[in-house]
């Protein structure tokens, strides 16, 4: 099983180590401690980057099944600055 740090994870997930690290913290993300450094299972990134991946498609779709939802904030968005204009 390979170990990664946390930057070789924040690299492979696109986001920041200090964003892993959080996600340590919080429980998210297991690893362990060696020497001050955190060290965590690809295994466990990979599902906890599956799990985040079927949580963000699952706000996407109620977004945009509600009215005012995202696509809507935005839209209303430009109309306002279009009428600024």
């Amino acid at each position: 099983m390979a170990m990664l740090s946390t930057e070789t994870c924040a690299l492979e997930a696109g986001v920041t180590a200090t964003t892993v690290r959080r996600w340590i913290r919080e429980g998210l993300l297991p690893a362990e401690q060696v020497g001050g450094r955190y060290l965590v299972a690809e295994d466990d990134l990979e599902d906890l980057l599956e799990e985040l991946e079927v949580l963000e498609d699952e706000d996407n779709e109620e977004d945009e099944d509600e009215p005012g939802g995202r696509a809507n904030a935005a839209n209303e968005e430009d109309e306002e600055d279009e009428d600024e204009e």
